[in-house]
């Protein structure tokens, strides 16, 4: 399966992830939830001569979108986020970002997505995953053989669902989807080091949740 050329950054807070890929032929690319410091993603971008078409926002969590109005302006890129947290961009009690340091900017997005939303990126295209449960409007990005889960789903564990808005059943179901995917997808989740879908099944199923 082709794989999107695929650079990421750490961010200062929780072991954030924020990701910049793109389409090596056509170098076309999407920025992932851009947190504190991903400036330097599309500062690469540039350098590399990837016009960056998508940035695409898994949840609106604040820890998630620290430099989205940055992003945008850097790269004048499309905003994406599901109809459901499309609030949480412009709202820091929603995010849960209100009295917190490096509280991000209000910015709404530019287009709501969803399931089974197809989003060209040069010869690939980027399949949209509705997958609830951390918190109402979570989505995954498919392209490839890579998967950007954000909070959904990690190397070794799954996303919170204490935070307002989560459900353990609607997760239950959107993990159950995402390891059913094949054994060699890589996973690319919004906290900690990426991992195979395989090794994520049998990690999941030391911890008891029923895949």
């Amino acid at each position: 399966m082709a794989k999107p050329q695929i650079l990421s950054h750490t961010t200062s807070r929780f072991d954030g992830r924020s990701y910049l890929f793109y389409d090596p032929e056509t170098r076309k690319g999407a920025l992932v939830d851009p947190d504190l410091g991903a400036e330097t993603l599309w500062k690469q971008a540039q350098a590399l001569g990837v016009s960056v078409e998508w940035i695409l926002i898994t949840h609106g969590h604040y820890d998630h979108i620290g430099t989205l109005k940055e992003a945008k302006k850097a790269t004048g890129a499309i905003v994406c986020v599901s109809a459901q947290d499309a609030i949480k961009l412009t709202d820091d009690v929603e995010n849960m970002g209100r009295g917190m340091e490096a509280c991000p900017p209000r910015i709404p997005a530019d287009r709501q997505v969803g399931e089974g939303d197809i989003l060209p990126l040069g010869q690939m295209e980027i399949r949209v995953l509705a997958t609830p449960g951390h918190t109402p409007g979570c989505l995954c990005f498919l392209c490839g053989g890579a998967l950007f889960s954000g909070d959904t789903l990690f190397r070794d564990t799954v996303g919170a669902t204490h935070f307002p808005g989560g459900d353990e059943e609607t997760l239950r179901r959107s993990v159950a989807r995402l390891t059913a995917l094949p054994a060699d997808l890589e996973v690319y989740p919004g906290h900690g080091p990426s991992g195979r879908m395989g090794r994520i099944r049998q990690a999941l199923a030391f911890l008891g949740w029923a895949l």
